[in-house]
């Protein structure tokens, strides 16, 4: 007997909304299905924002959340790496950090700290704000840590050379002020202040990682691919369609990507709960990549269906371990 796909929906989200964050586990048990159904239904919900689902994983699962339960996600932090929660530990007591001035594992880590790290760009830079922190308080803090640092250079616009402030056309407001943004050039050309070693350490790392990105560009050696043995044109369509027949898959629509090769097809898939309407991706391809896999599913996502990913080829290491990261199906032809 079919079940009623928004019944099974509303469950979710009540559950979530009572005991969140939780696991996807924790929700397969509460519909009574396995893990890939629960996954499938989950992405949906997501898809739709009536759920939100974490960054940080609990062994390699993430957790389900609605608004208001994001103070319980503190839950993710002793699953974190280490420098991860140095990061954490670091911006919660700060509320806001300066991009440029973080060493460049602080800034690696909170780039990767998606669920407490929200950035602020301001005047042309990154700083980053603890998710907790109103972003209006944020903005607020930073603009008075400018202008404490130009209070603390002790600079008056009587002592900047007239032929500068002429150079760079700045205009000075009737509080005798200037833009924080220029106040360090100014003063070193005007010779006010001597010039800033520490600034330079700070922004030394950024330059020398990309003059070896630029390295790494110009001796990486050109990889000849070996020619793979092409199929007969209909042979691979064929045997999707056969495919098709023998699990009972109807089609919706079918939406060629790359002629006998890569399809996008909306299709209902048979399942223990009646039909479910799937995105079906496929692809001919000898070795199937996380790239792939991540096309694939922001389109699943943007049509708000759950995804199914078939392809004549094996999936690589890191390809698996998005399969499993995010409750997809997979099969291989």
């Amino acid at each position: 007997m079919a079940v009623n796909m928004i019944e099974i929906k509303s469950r979710i989200v009540d559950y979530v909304s009572r005991f969140g964050p939780c696991l996807p586990v924790q929700l397969s048990k509460q519909i009574h299905s396995n893990i890939l159904f629960a996954g499938a239904v989950l992405s949906e919900l997501v898809a739709n924002q009536k759920v939100k689902i974490s960054t940080a994983k609990v062994g390699g699962s993430p957790v389900y959340y609605v608004n208001g339960q994001e103070n319980k996600l503190s839950m993710l932090y002793q699953h974190l790496h280490e420098k991860e929660r140095k990061a954490y530990d670091l911006l919660k007591e700060n509320n806001v950090l300066y991009d440029r001035a973080l060493e460049p594992w602080q800034r690696v880590a909170l780039r990767d700290l998606k669920d407490f790290a929200f950035p602020v760009q301001y005047n042309n830079e990154i700083f980053w704000r603890w998710y907790l922190f109103p972003e209006q308080d944020a903005v607020k803090m930073i603009q008075e840590s400018i202008k404490q640092d130009v209070l603390q250079e002790n600079v008056k616009i009587e002592e900047i050379k007239p032929e500068i402030i002429q150079e760079k056309k700045l205009e000075v407001n009737s509080e005798n002020e200037l833009k924080p943004e220029l106040v360090r050039e100014i003063m070193q050309k005007s010779e006010v202040l001597p010039e800033n070693k520490e600034v330079q350490i700070k922004l030394q790392p950024a330059i020398i990682e990309k003059e070896e990105i630029e390295q790494v560009r110009e001796t990486k050696p050109k990889v000849k691919r070996a020619r793979r043995v092409k199929k007969e044109p209909d042979e691979f369509y064929n045997l999707l369609k056969t495919y098709f027949d023998l699990k009972n898959i109807e089609t919706i629509n079918e939406e060629i990507i790359k002629k006998n090769k890569e399809f996008e097809i909306t299709a209902n898939i048979p399942s223990e709960i009646g039909l479910v309407k799937f995105l079906i991706y496929v692809k001919d391809k000898k070795k199937i990549t996380d790239a792939d896999l991540s096309l694939a599913h922001n389109k699943a996502q943007l049509k708000k269906l759950p995804l199914m990913f078939l392809s004549s080829g094996d999936l690589d290491k890191k390809a698996r371990e998005y399969i499993i990261n995010n409750y997809l199906i997979f099969e291989k032809l």
